[in-house]
């Protein structure tokens, strides 16, 4: 749950408003929605310990690793266990001293591409925060007025 926390502060997420589970899209929310209700019943594998239902023999299985806290994929350079091998493959990358994604408003590089995405949208809020700035050589305009703009931004 707490990646899931870390991840909505980058992204738009939706919120489950019966139990704490947070999706990245609408869709997924809707799906599991159907959960509470009772509206799955095509779904083959059925987890018994909370509401995850899947088709795939493979999904359940890995679906599996959440409960029991195994980690069958570790990496070899610090012993960090993963319960899926591309979320190993996306952690070797913090070993490695490439930075091979460069940012083209200022000097920051990135191992991964999604953490430049992240890192561009958020010039690109600045850049739309800077709408509501009020240049200081406006005279007819006194400081309370400016303030509350600014605030309320």
């Amino acid at each position: 749950m707490h990646y899931q926390k870390i991840l909505c502060i980058n992204m738009k997420c939706y919120s489950c408003d019966e139990c704490e589970m947070v999706y990245a899209s609408n869709s997924a929310l809707s799906r599991h929605k159907k959960w509470h209700k009772g509206e799955n019943p095509h779904h083959r594998f059925k987890c018994e310990l909370c509401l995850y239902s899947t088709d795939s023999r493979k999904d359940f299985k890995r679906h599996g690793f959440i409960h029991s806290g195994e980690r069958p994929f570790t990496c070899t350079l610090c012993g960090r266990g993963f319960t899926r091998n591309n979320h190993l493959k996306r952690h070797m990358l913090t070993h490695s001293a490439n930075f091979p994604y460069a940012c083209n408003m200022c000097p920051k590089t990135f191992r991964r591409s999604d953490h430049l995405a992240v890192h561009i949208q958020k010039h690109q809020e600045e850049s739309d925060l800077s709408i509501f700035a009020i240049p200081t050589t406006v005279p007819h305009l006194d400081s309370g007025h400016v303030y509350n703009v600014n605030s309320e931004a």
